[in-house]
């Protein structure tokens, strides 16, 4: 519920990264989940600076190619992606909500 109530609180920018091992490059880039842990283990990542705690962590990205998959086709109508994208890249999503 708290989740929902932040995610929903404002705009979020949402985006598809395509790379080859989007989801391992990304990960990296935003830090563990739980935004503690990232200031600890990972405290140049996003969620390290920028995240309040495990469900306010400022970030999404997804953790493997099924949850990318599911999420792009959530936000994004697969069909145009890919006449605009042609790449064969495995992909990951992000959302970012800025204050």
């Amino acid at each position: 519920e708290i989740f929902r109530e932040f995610i929903t609180s404002g705009p979020i920018i949402g985006m598809q990264l395509k790379r080859l091992d989007a989801i391992r490059h990304f990960r990296t880039v935003i830090g563990p989940t739980n935004s503690e842990e990232a200031r600890e283990v990972a405290p140049e990542s996003i969620r390290a600076q920028l995240g309040t705690d495990n469900r306010i962590n400022t970030i999404h990205g997804a953790d493997s190619d099924a949850s990318a998959t599911r999420e792009s086709e959530f936000f994004f109508r697969p069909q145009s992606l890919m006449k605009r994208n042609p790449f064969k890249y495995p992909n990951t999503i992000l959302m970012l909500k800025p204050d």
